[in-house]
């Protein structure tokens, strides 16, 4: 008989009584820790936070990528989310694609618009208190000044080290010294803090908080750094054009929601995975998964096929909701679940 009881870890429990960050990475929760102390609120905290994990975690992130945000607005508690989640370029088209080899895997035909940026301005012009210089300062000083690799970020970029090879600037940087870091040795991402720089520039140039979020923003999409990207990418033989990006932007929206065993849940919407872990639970719903013992075969296999079955309407339903039809209401009903 197997002995599923849980090992003591000799990490002591990390407690308070004022607040608290977390992040998938301590230095990033330490940002988020350093703009509270100095006055900023949750949400300028959480841009921080955000900014640090696409300069810590690269090879899961990054400031031209993705950013789904969900928020819980005290005192109201209303929920809201942001889509932080980018577009296909207009010329991405069946047609077009197919012209190409129809194979947009691991190469520049994959890039849709950047949509992280426009997501943390947008948190901090409609919800944040500080200027984007504020809470961009430890994601600059982290990628200016480097930061020792842990193991997780070592192990990826060691196994995509043949991939990262092809791009000539991303070799500079994460096969800088012939071959992919090692645990311990310091990644420095120069580019990226200058990237955040000009942004922080930009706004300071201007008057007002909100007008200098919009100055950084405009950088972005529609000046310098617009243009860099988009001759990168086209050099590259991406689609993305100045008018896809001068086109974006993020929508604030309600979240979609369940319910669970008493406890309300929320997620975003089916323009990217949020409703899944929802429509999961809606499954689970209907076992008695609090019988089974913890992190059991007969538990992890029930939540392992509640996801499958969620999953697999993602893969059939979800897309983007201003193009695609998605009967997101049916899908996350009880009665769906059930059957």
């Amino acid at each position: 008989m197997l002995d599923f009881s849980p090992l003591p870890t000799l990490r002591p429990p990390i407690m308070g009584s004022k607040y608290m960050v977390v992040s998938g990475h301590y230095l990033a929760s330490m940002a988020g820790m350093r703009i509270l102390e100095m006055g900023g609120n949750v949400v300028d905290a959480g841009v921080a936070t955000g900014l640090c994990i696409n300069v810590l975690q690269p090879d899961m992130t990054n400031i031209g990528g993705v950013a789904p945000i969900i928020l819980s607005l005290a005192p109201s508690r209303e929920v809201v989310t942001i889509s932080g989640l980018g577009r296909w370029p207009k010329a991405a088209t069946l047609d077009e694609i197919g012209r190409r080899g129809g194979d947009i895997s691991g190469g520049m035909l994959a890039a849709v618009t950047p949509s992280a940026l426009d997501a943390w301005i947008e948190a901090l012009d409609r919800y944040g208190t500080m200027s984007f210089a504020d809470v961009a300062a430890p994601a600059i000083e982290l990628a200016e000044q480097g930061f020792p690799v842990n193991r997780f970020l070592a192990d990826n970029l060691s196994r995509n080290a043949e991939h990262l090879a092809l791009w000539p600037s991303t070799r500079a940087v994460y096969l800088s010294r012939g071959r992919s870091p090692q645990v311990g040795e310091r990644l420095v991402q120069r580019e990226v803090a200058g990237t955040l720089r000009m942004l922080a520039e930009a706004e300071r140039g201007a008057t007002g908080r909100q007008v200098g979020l919009r100055a950084a923003r405009d950088l972005f999409y529609c000046g310098d750094v617009a243009r860099r990207m988009i001759a990168f990418c086209q050099e590259m033989g991406g689609l993305l054009t100045m008018d896809d990006l001068a086109g974006f932007r993020v929508k604030v929206e309600p979240p979609v929601k369940t319910t669970y065993r008493g406890y309300d849940v929320y997620g975003c919407g089916s323009w990217c995975q949020g409703p899944v872990a929802l429509e999961a639970l809606n499954i689970l719903e209907g076992y008695d998964v609090a019988s089974l013992p913890h992190n059991s075969a007969p538990v992890l296999h029930l939540i392992v096929e509640a996801l499958k079955a969620a999953f697999a309407d993602r893969h059939a339903y979800y897309g983007d909701p201003e193009f695609v039809p998605v009967p997101i209401v049916g899908l996350l009903s009880k009665a769906y679940a059930a059957s």
